[in-house]
């Protein structure tokens, strides 16, 4: 069963509402928000034999205590993503472009954390460069000798 359907149906038995957050494992305060809600829909009252069904249920909270959004939902450096983007690509680490920002544009107004989002969230979106993967070269042993001179340095 849905924890949607066992609150209503501790509800119908009487239980209380903090037995039945603790048993269903939910926070007194998520327990309250949905008990609100199916009692705004009527759906807390009957026998609790029959309940509704689990898409009614979410409906109904769906209806009466819709998600909250996020106070801000668009980076506060938005308007420079395109720069962002064309500095990121040659080579340039977050703090250098928060810096060539901060100096060419007068109207920049957003921080070393912002751009530094902006940048991982372009990183995720880029597509794997083929120059970067490894490919594993597999033979028997003994059949070739291999040497790795990535770095070479004097101590």
């Amino acid at each position: 069963m849905d924890r949607l359907q066992d609150l209503v149906r501790y509800h119908r038995l009487g239980t209380g509402c903090r037995e039945t957050s603790r048993l269903l494992r939910l926070g007194p305060n998520q327990e309250r928000k949905y008990r609100e809600a199916l009692a705004k829909a009527n759906l807390l009252e009957g026998d609790p034999e029959c309940l509704p069904s689990v898409e009614e249920l979410k409906a109904a909270v769906m209806k009466y205590e819709p998600p909250k959004q996020p106070p801000q939902q668009i980076s506060s450096v938005e308007h420079w993503r395109s720069k962002i983007e064309k500095m990121l690509n040659k080579g340039a680490r977050p703090r250098a472009i928060f810096d060539k920002l901060n100096l060419e544009d007068n109207d920049f107004s957003g921080s070393l954390w912002a751009v530094k989002r902006m940048c991982r969230q372009l990183k995720e979106k880029k597509k794997v460069d083929p120059k970067e993967v490894g490919i594993p070269v597999i033979t028997s042993a003994g059949e070739v000798a291999q040497v790795d001179f990535g770095h070479a340095c004097k101590l």
